[in-house]
């Protein structure tokens, strides 16, 4: 594994939620100083009628400002690991009947990561969920059309989903590979910081705790070198 995992500063990582980046991530968060987390389906829905199952899970009724609650959250978390919140407008997977593209999402990061110095860049390998599964796509467009854009490129498995799918793990894992890249795997044990930020997403923590124990094991990372 690398060395010195402080030499990946500055660090942004990309989230699709507003926990997933602490949940897979927080080590390198951690070991980067005013690292940033780009988080993408942070917009506010429309009003709806009734209260989405995933919503019910973690404590929510009906009226609440749910993302306004779960952003708060996310500054309180991040905080723990010295990292600062940047929220896209993207909305939720249980919000709408059609994503936005990843061609959108990819624009819409391009324009957050120029001014950013070549920073190292964390990804999720987008595991189950069509929301990672999107953010995933848009963030390899951008490492294939614009690599310039970070000093390194890192891809992160995403907690808890890597455990029961661990296949979708080894197909991205050889999809990067066929596409020209040799990856450099490493773990990290983030410890007590990271529990200390999970604890700020209390709603959070009610819909994933029959997995918690996922969150856990060591983080699994994927260092990107072209061939």
């Amino acid at each position: 594994m690398p060395t010195d995992i402080a030499a990946f500063a500055p660090l942004v990582a990309v989230s699709p939620h507003l926990d997933d980046v602490v949940l897979s991530c927080a080590g390198l968060l951690a070991g980067s100083t005013d690292a940033r987390v780009i988080t993408v389906f942070a917009g506010f829905p429309a009003p709806y009628a009734e209260v989405t199952d995933w919503d019910e899970m973690c404590g929510f009724g009906p009226g609440d400002d749910v993302v306004g609650l779960r952003r708060a959250e996310d500054r309180a978390a991040l905080a723990v690991l010295g990292a600062h919140p940047v929220w896209l407008d993207f909305v939720d997977e249980q919000y709408v009947t059609e994503l936005a593209p990843s061609q959108e999402i990819a624009k819409r990061l391009r324009a957050e990561l120029s001014s950013a110095g070549r920073p190292t860049i964390a990804f999720p390998l987008g595991l189950s969920h069509p929301d990672h599964e999107r953010t995933h796509e848009a963030c390899v467009q951008l490492l294939e059309e614009t690599p310039e854009l970070a000093a390194n490129w890192i891809a992160f498995t995403d907690v808890p989903y890597r455990g029961s799918h661990s296949a979708q793990v080894a197909t991205r894992v050889e999809t990067l590979r066929s596409m020209g890249y040799d990856l450099e795997e490493f773990r990290l044990d983030p410890g007590g910081r990271k529990a200390a930020a999970l604890a700020e997403y209390p709603s959070q923590l009610k819909g994933l705790a029959p997995e918690l124990d996922n969150a856990t094991l060591p983080e699994e990372y994927f260092l990107l070198h072209r061939h």
